[in-house]
């Protein structure tokens, strides 16, 4: 077979992907669905997993940006000190049991 030549078929992502023994390119396809805020049944479904697990177990990567924004939202959320609360001691000096 040529390289280049218009006669020859284009092999598909899932053919060249049999021939170099690689998933195609399931993890970018997983991540950017979940980018795009698309449901974990939807990737599973384009990717032809049998399970949503199989999909989120292995596929889809954490991205760095997605780190950010929830990092963000959960500064807006929560409390930015959270002052040590010290044990109590009863007067003899042992800790008081907690109520």
């Amino acid at each position: 077979m040529e390289i280049g030549t218009r006669e020859e078929k284009l092999l598909t992502v899932q053919e060249v992907a049999q021939i170099l023994k690689v998933p195609p390119f399931g993890c970018t396809v997983a991540t950017a669905l979940s980018e795009m805020r698309e449901p974990v049944r939807t990737a599973q479904q384009v990717l032809g997993h049998s399970s949503p697990q199989t999909t989120l177990t292995f596929y889809v990567q954490s991205v760095e940006e997605s780190q950010r924004r929830a990092v963000a939202k959960l500064e807006e959320v929560m409390p930015t000190t959270c002052a040590p609360v010290a044990p109590q001691m009863h007067p003899s000096g042992e800790q008081a049991s907690a109520k």
